[in-house]
C-alpha cells in the first residue's frame, strides 16, 4: 500500500468540518431576543412619543381656551366702561402663562383697549367675522402657536350683580378677547419626555443585555460543555468519556443517552478486544503446534532419507534402483514442504531472518 493510498483512507475515517465557524449558541439568543426587543421598544417609543404629543397639544389646547374664557369674563366691567387701564391690569395677569406671546381685548366697533406682545400690527382683524361668536374657539394654529378668540358678553357678570330682567335679556356681544400663545413649551415638554423616555429605555436595554448574556450562557453552557467532550472523545477515540449536564429535562436526556452510547461502544471495543486477542492467540498456538509437529516429523523423515541413499548406495538391482529412488525423490518433496512449513511458522512468529539470495 503506498502513501498516497493510506492518506486517502486516513481521510476518509477522519471526520471533516466544512464551512466557517459561527456566533456561540448563547451569542445568537441574545442577539436575537434584544434585536426583538429593540423594534420592539423603538416602535412603543415612537408611539408613545406620537400620543404623548398629542395629549400635551390637546392640553396645551384645553388650557389656552380656558385663558381666554376666563379672561373674558374678567374684562366684562372693563369692556362696558371702556376702561383701557384695567383691561391692561387683566391682560398683565395672562401673561405668566406659559408662551404666552399676544393678547389684546376690543370693543364691539374694534377698538383695542390692551395689548401687549411684539408684533404691533396682530391686533388688527377683522371683527365682522365673529359678530355671531357664542363662544371661545380656536381661531388660527400654525407649527408655531395657537390663536384663541373669546366673546365679551355684557350678562357674564356674577348672578349677584345681575337683576331679574337682565336675566332675561338676550346675551348682547360687548367685545372680544384674543391670545396668541407659542408651542415652543409644548415642543420642549415632548422633548423632555422622548428624552427620559429613551434614557429609561436605554438602561432598561442595558440591564436586560447584561441579564440575556448571563441567562443564555447558564442556558448553553451545559450544551458547550457536551460539545468538547464530543470533541475530545472524536480526537482520542476515547470511548471512556462521560459527561454530567445541568439543566433542563431535555440536557439531562441528552446526558443520559450520550453516556449510555459511550458505554455501549466502550463495552463494544472491549468485546472486541477480547474477540482479537483469543483469535491471535488461536492463531498462536496453531502455528506452534504446526512449527513442533513438523520439526517433530522432518527428525525420523531426515532418517528415511539417509537410509534411502544408503539403499541407493548398495549395489541394488536396476527394479530395486528404481523404487528406491522413487521413495528418495518423495521423501525430498516431503522434506522440502516440511521446510516451507517451519520457515512460515517462523515468519509468523517473528522469528524469521532476512537470506540474501541472487535470482535472475
Amino acid at each position: 500500500m503506498d502513501a498516497s493510498t493510506r492518506s486517502e483512507i486516513d481521510q476518509q475515517r477522519s471526520p471533516t468540518t466544512t464551512g466557517r465557524a459561527g456566533w456561540r449558541l448563547s451569542s445568537q439568543i441574545t442577539a436575537m431576543v434584544a434585536g426583538s426587543l429593540l423594534i420592539a421598544v423603538v416602535a412603543t417609543s415612537i408611539v408613545s412619543s406620537i400620543l404623548t404629543s398629542s395629549a400635551l397639544s390637546n392640553d396645551y389646547m384645553r388650557a389656552g381656551k380656558n385663558i381666554a374664557t376666563v379672561l373674558a369674563e374678567q374684562v366684562r366691567v372693563y369692556v362696558l366702561l371702556g376702561n383701557p387701564e384695567g383691561s391692561r391690569r387683566a391682560v398683565e395677569t395672562v401673561r405668566l402663562f406659559p408662551g404666552m406671546e399676544q393678547a389684546a381685548i376690543y370693543e364691539i366697533d374694534g377698538n383695542v383697549l390692551s395689548h401687549f406682545g411684539d408684533d404691533p400690527s396682530w391686533p388688527q382683524f377683522d371683527t365682522g367675522s365673529y359678530l355671531a361668536l357664542a363662544e371661545t374657539q380656536l381661531e388660527n394654529e400654525t407649527r408655531g402657536y395657537w390663536q384663541f378668540i373669546a366673546p365679551v358678553f355684557a350678562d357674564s357678570a356674577e348672578p349677584m350683580l345681575e337683576d331679574q330682567e337682565a336675566k332675561l335679556e338676550k346675551k348682547s356681544l360687548i367685545g372680544w378677547v384674543r391670545l396668541r400663545i407659542s408651542k415652543s413649551p409644548l415642543y420642549v415638554a415632548r422633548n423632555k419626555i422622548i428624552a427620559g423616555n429613551l434614557t429609561v429605555i436605554s438602561i432598561f436595554l442595558l440591564l436586560l443585555l447584561f441579564g440575556l448574556r448571563r441567562t443564555g450562557n447558564f442556558l448553553t453552557r451545559p450544551l458547550e460543555d457536551f460539545v468538547d467532550t464530543m470533541q475530545r472523545s472524536a480526537e482520542g477515540q476515547d470511548h471512556r468519556q462521560r459527561v454530567q449536564l445541568l439543566g433542563s429535562r431535555e440536557m439531562l436526556q441528552l446526558g443520559n443517552s450520550f453516556n449510555h452510547m459511550m458505554q455501549v461502544l466502550e463495552q463494544r471495543e472491549v468485546a472486541l478486544a477480547n474477540a482479537r486477542d483469543q483469535a491471535l492467540d488461536a492463531a498462536r498456538l496453531k502455528t506452534e503446534f504446526a512449527a513442533n509437529v513438523s520439526h517433530e516429523i522432518r527428525t525420523p523423515l531426515n532418517g528415511i532419507v539417509g537410509t534411502l541413499d544408503m539403499l541407493h548406495r548398495s549395489g541394488l538391482n536396476s527394479q530395486q534402483l528404481e523404487y528406491v529412488s522413487l521413495a528418495e525423490s518423495a521423501s525430498n518433496a516431503l522434506v522440502d514442504l516440511i521446510n516451507d512449513i517451519l520457515d512460515f511458522s517462523r515468519l509468523t512468529l517473528v522469528h524469521s531472518s532476512v537470506n540474501a539470495t541472487a535470482f535472475d
